[in-house]
């Protein structure tokens, strides 16, 4: 599954994005709103979090 993960915390994301590959998951962090809009108009994601 490819995965579009949003949080202004670095840890918050680090721990997500972590648990999440070791899932077996595809993921991209975003920092912020209007990074993650950039991101999905320009990917496509089967899940955002």
């Amino acid at each position: 599954m490819k995965i579009l993960v949003v949080d202004d915390d670095p840890t918050t994301l680090a721990i997500v994005h972590a648990t999440l590959k070791k899932l077996g998951h595809e993921v991209t962090l975003r920092e912020d709103g209007a990074r993650a809009w950039q991101a999905f108009q320009q990917e496509s994601f089967t899940a955002v979090v």
